[in-house]
């Protein structure tokens, strides 16, 4: 309100007390002509003019005081809804949250799961078939056709809830994985691989019964090149950074933390029964 610290208030606080020495000094001890009334008159006058400043002073002073008191408990209230506000949003993302631990969890289980097939594929292949340069067990492995469950697109939805928003990214990058990886590793590249080869044979034949080039079944054969590319490169990317992103430690890591957001959730809803039981009582 006032800074007593400060030079101007006390400069403005002393021009206000000596302003009516100053004034008598200079009208009633020199009797300048030009002054009117008695000094009776003159000292009433000044009685009311301090007076009126003494009692504008502590109008002021009241009213300010008054003021700031209503803003602070405003501002108090404003934070108390803003805490309610907030702790009903986390017992709110609780359903969603438990939601996720399932999902998370299922997922997680289909990694493993689809992980050790592959490992079996690779045990065969090394056994039974002589390994090249161009197409280990491994290579082969990764443009196998696996069944694993598909993402579900809704689970997004269940993100959006979660208060805490480094869960909600770590959530998110799992979700992006998991997307990416089933969508890949269920495609067949096989129906793609023969129409390659008939695109091929096609390709061939126009060369040997005619001397015109066939435009169309070149181009047939190109588009059907780079579609099997264009799949099984994502076959290959996607178990790449299974393994060297540690996607499964890194799946168990996250959900781990669900489990830890959800127990300290239902700790605070708890307390809160608590609280709104002892108040009943």
């Amino acid at each position: 309100m006032f800074n007593l610290k400060s030079k101007t208030f006390w400069k403005y606080a002393l021009i206000i007390l000596l302003f009516p020495a100053v004034v008598n000094f200079l009208l009633f001890q020199y009797k300048l002509p030009w002054v009117f009334g008695t000094s009776d008159n003159w000292l009433s006058f000044w009685g009311n003019y301090t007076g009126g400043l003494v009692s504008a002073f502590v109008a002021y002073v009241i009213a300010y005081s008054q003021i700031e008191k209503q803003q602070i408990l405003a501002n108090s209230q404003i934070k108390k809804q803003q805490q309610i506000e907030l702790h009903n949003r986390i017992i709110a993302q609780l359903p969603s949250l438990m939601r996720i631990r399932l999902e998370l969890s299922n997922y997680s289980m289909e990694l493993r799961k689809v992980k050790q097939e592959r490992e079996v594929y690779i045990a065969v292949q090394s056994r039974f078939h002589a390994e090249d340069e161009m197409r280990t067990p491994e290579n082969t492995a990764n443009l196998e056709r696996y069944t694993i469950e598909l993402f579900d697109k809704n689970n997004y939805s269940l993100l959006e809830k979660i208060e805490n928003d480094d869960l909600h990214m770590k959530l998110i990058t799992c979700f992006n994985f998991y997307d990416d990886f089933s969508k890949a590793i269920t495609f067949d590249l096989v129906p793609l691989e023969k129409k390659m080869d008939v695109a091929d044979e096609e390709q061939k034949l126009s060369y040997t019964t005619t001397s015109e080039v066939d435009l169309n079944k070149i181009l047939h054969s190109s588009v059907a090149r780079n579609q099997f590319a264009d799949y099984a490169s994502k076959k290959q990317i996607v178990w790449r950074r299974l393994f060297e992103e540690s996607q499964l430690s890194t799946f168990e890591k996250v959900l781990k933390e669900v489990y830890m957001e959800i127990a300290d959730i239902q700790r605070k809803k708890e307390k809160e029964n608590s609280t709104i039981l002892s108040n009943l009582e």
